[in-house]
């Protein structure tokens, strides 16, 4: 009896701690499992908001209401495009406005388009509504008198100059002919900026045709050098109406075009009014080192090292500023007018917004919305073939966001430069 109880106690204290050690096991595993399931439900509850979100928010979404009448022939106020009409434009087109650069204008083609506008449309100019002045020589601003004056008037403004055409074996019919097929009017200026020139003024001759009288008054700016900054032209008008004390409602400028099949799932075409414009900032970059003969080369020259810091610019672009400008404004009208799934995206873009941003930083177009670009538009070094440099320089011109200042494009160049400099040199070394 006594080795019985001797062997009989440990035995039982082994086996009530086994089924606390059971116990305590069975409880944690189902205290794990239990959280597991847990976190399983709460991740599923989640996701199953946000997918209610995305449908929600989807189908709610409604195209705008597009309240304007069709334009038809019929119609007392239709402006038919008529052989006198094309043949102004394409004349107009034929006349070699073009600017240089600053200062260098072709001063003479101004003064030639000047007198077509004046034979081409009598009635604008001999109108006791319309009073034209000449800006500061080859700018043209019109006012119109309305019959209540207690309103602001606004602006229609245009430009009269062009850019130079370059590569001409390019070009599949001359920029200055003013080619007219069974489609379009072509040539240099046709849609910068000579078609809104042209367009204003035949809308103008036309309503005054008719009697019309407007209620509001408003200029017409057509400026003379807006290719090279405006400061001639623009900077002149816009000097003169301060002097006088004008305050303008708004000015409607040259701005976007219609869009047709650009954006995957938008199946129908759209227009795009510009509501906000890039500025821009051009910065020089230069090198200077010891010139020298190009039988004794320097390990680097002035040449190389710029290069290597143009190709830096060139694969370090600005930040993805998507979200900070109008950008995702017109993303989200779009999306009642696209195709699922492209529709959930664009009307989520509360949670899509990554995913979008780096689409269109894809294509350069749509880059060009959502950062400040950077181009490097000029480039030199060197004279002479068999003699070293002594400096190279570089322009890189950057068109910047609407969220972005001058002074925060020009720090991130700077940063960017340096930073991109060290690594080609430890690189290097």
């Amino acid at each position: 009896m006594l080795s019985f109880t001797k062997v009989s106690v440990p035995f039982t204290a082994f086996r009530c701690l086994s089924l606390i050690r059971n116990s305590f096991v069975g409880t944690m595993a189902a205290s794990v499992v239990k959280k597991f399931l847990g976190t399983i439900f709460l991740l599923f509850a989640c996701v199953l908001v946000i997918l209610s979100l995305l449908v929600i928010k989807t189908l709610l979404s409604s195209p705008h209401k597009q309240e304007f009448a069709k334009c038809d022939p019929s119609d007392k106020d239709f402006i038919k495009l008529d052989e006198k009409r094309i043949q102004t434009l394409s004349q107009a087109i034929s006349i070699k406005t073009v600017s240089y650069q600053q200062g260098i204008l072709s001063f003479g083609a101004l003064k030639e388009i000047h007198q077509l506008i004046f034979k081409a449309y009598p009635i604008l100019h001999t109108s006791p509504l319309v009073h034209l002045e000449t800006v500061n020589n080859y700018s043209l601003l019109y006012y119109v008198k309305g019959s209540d004056e207690a309103l602001k008037p606004y602006m229609l403004a245009a430009h009269l100059d062009v850019v130079p055409a370059e590569n001409l074996e390019d070009w599949d019919v001359p920029p200055f002919a003013g080619v007219i097929d069974d489609k379009y009017i072509w040539g240099r200026g046709a849609i910068d900026d000579k078609h809104s020139v042209f367009g204003i003024l035949e809308a103008l001759e036309f309503l005054l045709k008719r009697g019309e009288h407007p209620v509001r008054s408003f200029y017409v700016a057509l400026g003379h050098d807006e290719e090279v900054m405006g400061t001639q032209g623009a900077r002149e008008i816009g000097k003169l109406l301060i002097s006088r004390g004008v305050k303008l409602q708004y000015i409607l400028d040259e701005g976007m075009t219609i869009f047709d099949h650009c954006i995957p799932g938008v199946d129908e075409a759209f227009a795009v009014v510009g509501t906000s414009e890039k500025g821009f900032v051009s910065l020089n970059l230069t090198v200077r080192l010891p010139p020298g003969h190009s039988s004794l080369p320097p390990k680097e020259t002035a040449v190389g090292i710029l290069a290597t810091a143009v190709a830096a610019i060139e694969h370090t672009p600005h930040i993805n500023m998507f979200g900070r400008g109008p950008e995702v404004e017109m993303f989200s009208s779009l999306s009642p007018l696209v195709n699922f799934p492209v529709r959930v995206v664009l009307s989520n873009l509360w949670i899509f917004s990554p995913i979008v941003s780096r689409l269109l930083s894809h294509d350069r177009a749509t880059n060009a919305l959502i950062r400040t670009t950077t181009a490097v538009t000029m480039f030199q070094g060197g004279v002479k073939s068999n003699v070293v440099p002594s400096s190279a320089w570089a322009v890189v011109n950057h068109r910047i966001h609407p969220a972005q200042s001058i002074q925060e494009v020009k720090l991130s160049f700077v940063i960017n430069l340096f930073r991109e400099i060290i690594a080609a040199s430890l690189a290097f070394f």
